[in-house]
């Protein structure tokens, strides 16, 4: 029995390493499509059951805040009385936050549930925007130029800035919140000069919810600009720094900023979404000269691989992917590509490698062998 336990431990330990060691090689595509009267579409955010939240374009330039599930498809969230919205996150619980435009012109920060979209900062004379939420509906973003959190209820809380390790204090802050995990610790950047005459920097911050103040990303300097995008729940963040005066995607590690780089050495890059198991996916500028850009995963080793060359055959005739927005847990991608010549929002769902296929399918066959051996053995 001992053994039979110690093999089932080994081709259970074997099945799930093959499985997370392995990259996909392939992902299926699905078009969302175009919302009735617009001309494009840009995924933002993705949730764990494959909902999307993202912004479509008219052409007139207008933006509409969307919502996208496999069963009321495309769905437009509408304003908050003005003429524009957009759709930045979404949490497990399907919860939608972005920003509006209310009568006055002015966007608001929103959150968008079965009861509709409700207005975060109601009354407000100044600027509110909703970038991310968790799935306790803690809304992060910005109001007046300043970072913020936003509860359920509407109560909004300064995040702040700590300036801890022998950083000079600023004589001005200003600051988003762009993404907070469900530890309720937001990343985005502050933007502030710290002498008379400075360049003002945008400087990656850390914030707990709750707690006096944020602080600095570890490994950011004063003369490096830089932006928290993306937060798992591991509390590692993703964004993109300036290095020797480009933008390049980076990843926290251990208490380090880790370079991922770009695509070319001269090309400028960002990453924007990081799933609990680590995996990293952005928009990088491509080698081509042209200045355009792909959407890209982080592979093992830190290597950044272009989507478009792991798309199944009869799509990447037809796509480019230009950016990847989001990862969820399950390894779907959301984000923007162009087909047909529009820009459309798509989900990326991953196809195991065959290699992957097959230790699962041994394993499987194995774990009956032992069970046939138990009961001969009964």
């Amino acid at each position: 029995m001992a053994l039979s336990r110690t093999i089932t431990k080994v081709i259970a330990c074997s099945v799930l390493f093959g499985a997370s060691a392995s990259h996909a090689s392939n992902y299926v595509l699905k078009d969302l499509g175009v919302l009735s009267g617009y001309v494009s579409m840009t995924g933002t955010a993705i949730n764990e059951l494959g909902q999307v939240a993202g912004i479509a374009t008219g052409a007139n330039g207008l933006n509409q805040a969307f919502l996208y599930d496999s069963v009321n498809g495309l769905v437009g969230l509408g304003t908050l009385g003005g003429s524009s919205s957009q759709a930045w996150g979404i949490n497990d619980a399907g919860q939608v936050t972005g920003f509006a435009q209310v009568a006055s012109g002015l966007p608001h920060a929103f959150i968008y549930g079965s009861s509709g979209m409700t207005d975060l900062t109601p009354g407000a004379s100044t600027f509110s925007m909703g970038f991310g939420i968790n799935n306790s509906g803690l809304v992060v973003g910005t109001s007046g130029d300043k970072a913020y959190s936003f509860d359920a209820s509407g109560a909004a809380t300064p995040l702040g800035l700590s300036m801890g390790g022998g950083m000079p204090t600023p004589l001005s802050v200003t600051g988003y919140a762009y993404a907070v995990n469900n530890n309720g610790v937001s990343t985005g950047y502050v933007n502030f000069s710290y002498k008379s005459g400075a360049y003002p920097y945008d400087m990656a911050f850390t914030s707990v919810t709750g707690a006096n103040g944020s602080n600095l990303v570890p490994g950011i300097s004063l003369s490096t600009s830089s932006s928290g995008r993306a937060i798992n729940d591991n509390g590692v963040i993703v964004g993109s720094a300036s290095f020797n005066g480009l933008s390049k995607a980076f990843v926290t590690r251990g208490g380090d900023l880790v370079n991922l780089g770009a695509f070319c050495g001269g090309g400028n890059a960002g990453a924007s979404g990081i799933n609990n198991l680590g995996q990293i996916v952005g928009s990088s500028q491509i080698c081509d000269g042209s200045g355009n850009r792909h959407g890209f995963i982080v592979g093992s080793g830190d290597e950044m691989i272009d989507l478009n060359s792991l798309l199944a055959p009869q799509d990447a005739s037809n796509w480019v992917i230009t950016s990847a927005s989001a990862i969820n847990e399950v390894g779907q991608i959301t984000g923007q590509g162009l087909v047909n010549g529009q820009l459309h929002a798509y989900i990326l769902t991953p196809v195991p490698e065959a290699s992957t296929n097959a230790m699962m399918l041994l394993g499987l066959l194995s774990l009956g062998a032992v069970t046939r051996a138990r009961r001969k053995l009964k």
